[in-house]
């Protein structure tokens, strides 16, 4: 039997993102007998010194972590202040404290193929090569394409030299993998689409009515925003937006689903304008349907995507959703509720919020090749392909 190592690099205590998509996958794979798979978490401890200067508790190294069925072997990189120091305030090298990750190489010595998520675990898989002759295949999911690649020729380096080397990149879109002709058309590519997790679903009647009262909606409209309280999801323009359907449906409450470093900035520009908004903070995945299945109006307004999980999350909830004309998302939505990022984009993303309120629009329906079970056979065929080519 061969054996399959699939690393990724994340924090268990922030299941959202890649995390949440490596999490899902894992979960599934592992049911697959054909390969032995064993599971890696790159995780980042400050040092001693960096923690004293950030004021934060030290993680225990644990050599384990489970996360629901699913169990990850830590690999445990230390994170110091001078490494900071050069990848934020001096733009220099790849990402944080590059040579303590590749000192774990030779734990990888004895795969017969090596999965890699996130850029540092990538960067194992391209050296695992190089030492061992072991084939690894990478999934991209966004910003490590169109936007981290970008920042300094450092980290544009690596992740060509990354993507030539891998036997194959799959990235989460269509458009996602177009991008990446930008940093190299010397490489083996395709796309897979992924779905929502099994525990996302449209609720019934019955169902609706319940969760739309515990959350005071039964008779209102909900307007929602669902992710990352961060520059690159343009939060900025949600008050306005908000406030434009605000003027035309009395009727909507608009929620905000997630945190970051803008929250306080959002909240003071709604609170100006009298937005009537709920603010909910950071929500576990499981607990993600109950607030879809409440949601009319999904908003995903990013400046980039590579395709938005939230989306397929939201669709299979029963909810409408308009976005930006950015990366995947026209992919799922639709040209029609997509809109450029120019200075129309608030005017006409409300106009398209405020039409489907009005006309009770029925959402889209996923197409079927947004699907988990599609993509894991095609990555399993794909493993299957290259380890007969060894």
């Amino acid at each position: 039997m061969k054996n399959i190592a699939i690393i990724t690099s994340g924090d268990p205590n922030n299941m959202k993102g890649i995390m949440n998509y490596v999490q899902e996958k894992l979960h599934r794979i592992q049911k697959y007998e054909q390969f032995s798979f064993t599971f890696y978490m790159i995780r980042h401890r400050d040092s001693l010194l960096f923690s004293l200067i950030r004021r934060r508790k030290r993680e225990k190294q644990d050599e384990t972590i489970t996360i629901d069925d699913v169990t990850y072997h830590n690999i445990w990189v230390k994170h110091s202040f001078w490494g900071y120091i050069r990848v934020k305030e001096l733009k220099k090298d790849a990402f944080f404290d590059r040579k303590e990750v590749e000192k774990h190489v030779n734990l990888f010595a004895k795969y017969d193929l090596i999965v890699t998520h996130n850029l540092d675990s990538s960067d194992i898989g391209m050296l695992v090569k190089r030492k061992y002759k072991i084939p690894f295949v990478i999934t991209w999911h966004g910003g490590d394409t169109y936007l981290w690649p970008f920042i300094n020729k450092d980290r544009f380096l690596l992740t060509k030299s990354v993507m030539e080397s891998a036997d194959m990149n799959y990235f989460v879109s269509k458009s996602l993998m177009k991008k990446s002709d930008e940093i190299t058309t010397n490489a083996k590519k395709d796309y897979i689409y992924t779905g929502p997790a099994d525990f996302f679903y449209k609720y019934s009647d019955e169902q609706k009515v319940q969760v739309r009262k515990k959350y005071d909606v039964l008779d209102k409209k909900v307007v929602a925003f669902a992710g990352n309280l961060v520059t690159i999801k343009n939060i900025k323009v949600l008050p306005n937006i908000f406030e434009q359907v605000a003027k035309i449906k009395r009727n909507v409450v608009f929620w905000i689903i997630g945190d970051g470093f803008l929250r306080k900035n959002l909240c003071d520009e709604l609170n100006i304008l009298h937005i009537n908004y709920r603010m909910f903070g950071n929500i576990a995945p499981k607990n993600m349907p109950d607030l879809m299945n409440c949601i009319d109006v999904l908003i995903l307004p990013s400046l980039n995507e590579g395709l938005g999980l939230v989306v397929l999350e939201a669709i299979t909830c029963g909810a409408n959703v308009v976005g930006s004309n950015v990366g995947g998302i026209p992919e799922v939505i639709g040209n029609e509720n997509v809109f450029n990022l120019d200075d129309n984009f608030v005017q006409d993303i409300g106009r398209r919020i405020t039409q489907i309120i009005e006309n009770n629009e029925h959402p889209k329906t996923l197409s079927k090749e947004f699907s988990w079970n599609s993509a894991i056979e095609k990555e399993i065929n794909k493993y299957s392909e290259i380890l007969k080519e060894e």
